[in-house]
């Protein structure tokens, strides 16, 4: 056994001393794995890949509108203009007078010539300002086009008729007095007790002064129709600023009666179930819909359609800062 494992043990040193170094090893320069260009491929490929998936999924899940054919093939209505987003600035309002020609001015203006027509013949005296929910900008732009009418010489008044959450006193440059628009329909004071002078020549207002909740019915007997009818005879436009229409009765008595309706929808946000919804009852109450305008529209997009006033070509234009 002892021989055996010697005759084995030099057997094996035999061997070893017998083996020839054919190549020296070398350091190698990159690591063998990962392969830096091909993760680097793959990355860029997966990263378009999932970027082109969220895109596609939000444009499938966005339930808003925000363009022109979204507005006209699912509402049947037409987009009379888009209303840039000036949530920065404290009351947006201001600016038709601040900023004459800025793009927020440019777009109320339009907004005027697609309600009165570029001739001004028969123009609607009472126009209604709407929308499907709260919270669009409808008041905003209810003093925004009321200005605009104004400016460009029409005898106007502003008439608040969002009872409820009384908005428009708190935009506008007139203080409400002892009476306003639910006393007036109350029948305590007569309209003219509750007229307001805003500080802009021809324009006036009647504003609600302060949020009156009641089920008593202000707007389908004779008061609002006496009122609607005696400025009538005073005033060229009267711009009526309405309440959301659905889940409140109100604006729908109003609507009817006004010579045209304008339903203010924010843009790329507003369920677009809920403006069908909101046009479908005006046009069962017999209302005059003549059109749309986007609000707070974001004015780096280019999905607004129609409106290539937002380009950058533009910029010469307006004054916007």
């Amino acid at each position: 056994m002892a021989q055996a494992a010697l005759d084995t043990r030099q057997a094996a040193q035999n061997s070893i001393a017998q083996a020839e170094v054919i190549s020296t090893a070398q350091t190698p320069t990159q690591p063998s794995f990962p392969n830096v260009p091909l993760m680097v491929a793959l990355s860029l490929i997966l990263g378009i890949g999932a970027g082109v998936a969220v895109i596609a999924t939000q444009e499938v899940m966005s339930a808003g509108l925000n363009s022109v054919e979204s507005v006209e093939s699912e509402l049947g209505i037409p987009l009379l203009a888009a209303i840039p987003n000036m949530t920065k600035t404290a009351r947006p309002a201001d600016i038709l007078i601040e900023k004459p020609t800025s793009q927020f001015a440019e777009a109320l203006r339009n907004a005027r010539a697609s309600i009165v027509g570029m001739k001004a013949e028969d123009a609607p005296k009472i126009v209604a300002i709407t929308s499907a929910v709260p919270h669009e900008g409808k008041t905003t732009t209810a003093l925004a086009l009321a200005r605009t009418m104004a400016i460009a010489g029409t005898r106007t008044i502003i008439v608040d008729a969002d009872v409820r959450r009384a908005q428009l006193r708190q935009i506008i440059d007139s203080t409400p007095g002892t009476y306003g628009t639910v006393e007036v329909l109350q029948g305590e004071a007569p309209w003219q007790s509750a007229l307001t002078h805003t500080g802009l020549e021809n324009l006036d207002s009647i504003l609600v002064r302060a949020p009156h909740f009641s089920s008593e019915d202000l707007f389908s007997g004779n008061a609002m129709h006496k009122l609607l009818a005696e400025l009538s005879e005073i005033y060229d436009c009267i711009v009526l600023d309405l309440p959301p229409l659905v889940g409140l009765a109100d604006g729908r008595f109003l609507a009817a009666l006004a010579d045209a309706v304008v339903l203010a929808i924010k843009w790329n946000a507003t369920p677009s179930q809920v403006v069908k919804t909101a046009v479908t009852s005006l046009n069962n109450d017999g209302a005059n819909v003549v059109g749309a305008v986007f609000t707070m529209v974001d004015t780096s997009s280019q999905s607004v359609g129609s409106y290539y006033y937002y380009s950058n070509k533009y910029t010469a234009y307006y004054q916007n800062d």
